[in-house]
């Protein structure tokens, strides 16, 4: 596979990090993650004020690679149609360092269970951020997955509900659409966003608590892979998956991209 580092597009094999590299040793540095898809790296601009505003955020500088140009090219050299493109920008003797490379798309939008996780995350900034330590997001989610259920919801110290360890969330009831503010410890995903600003929803930032659950018709949660995906129970609580198909549906008719 070939990827893009330093404005050169390399063998995998080629790619040489220092690790002395501040963001090999200490996780100093941001990602972020899109599909490329129907010849366009999706919401690609998105991606990257986010990237600058993490950068900015912890005092880093930002590359002047044209991104659009590299990505497509990049595809092109993967000999790929569709894919999964992940930017990463780190820290290296002070220096930005900038790594793209692909992987295919592998979408797969089948309904999904969670189990809520109590976790004393506090209200950092941090978590605004994609940075280079998803330790914790990782490791969670790999140790849930060995059970009947395919990822944690995190409940806050103050038993807000939060976020999984790769989704935003969003439940429905009576048509309306609920998702945690943003003030809260969470990652303002891109298509949170773009569901947050659509014109043909009505979507509502508010705290949303564990014992509401019962309450809603039904769940979905997002990210920028797998757009919208259906989640039918959250710990024993079942929701009606076919409400989600019929939200995505309708925003596909109106030619919103997710």
């Amino acid at each position: 596979m070939i990827a893009f580092y330093e404005g050169m597009f390399l063998d995998e094999d080629e790619i040489k990090i220092s690790p002395f590299s501040s963001g090999f040793q200490y996780g100093k540095g941001f990602f972020t993650t899109m599909k490329y898809q129907n010849k366009n790296a999706v919401y690609l601009q998105d991606h990257l004020n986010r990237l600058k505003y993490s950068l900015h955020t912890y005092k880093m500088r930002f590359p002047t690679f044209d991104f659009q140009k590299n990505v497509e090219k990049l595809i092109k050299q993967n000999n790929m149609d569709e894919a999964r493109v992940k930017i990463i920008l780190f820290e290296e003797d002070e220096k930005t360092k900038t790594l793209i490379f692909c992987r295919e798309l592998n979408q797969n939008n089948i309904p999904i269970s969670l189990k809520c996780n109590f976790q004393d995350r506090g209200y950092n900034e941090i978590y605004h951020h994609k940075t280079l330590n998803y330790l914790e997001n990782v490791f969670y989610r790999q140790e849930i997955q060995k059970t009947n259920f395919n990822d944690y919801l995190y409940i806050s110290s103050d038993n807000k509900i939060l976020e999984t360890s790769i989704h935003n969330i969003f439940f429905i009831k009576n048509k309306t659409i609920y998702t945690p503010k943003k003030k809260l410890p969470i990652l303002l995903g891109i298509i949170r966003d773009k569901i947050i600003n659509n014109k043909y929803i009505k979507v509502i930032e508010i705290d949303l608590f564990p014992e509401d659950l019962s309450n809603f018709d039904a769940v979905f949660v997002t990210n920028s892979i797998q757009g919208i995906i259906p989640v039918k129970k959250i710990d024993q609580i079942e929701f009606d998956v076919k409400i989600v198909e019929d939200i995505k549906q309708n925003l596909k008719e109106k030619s919103v991209v997710l």
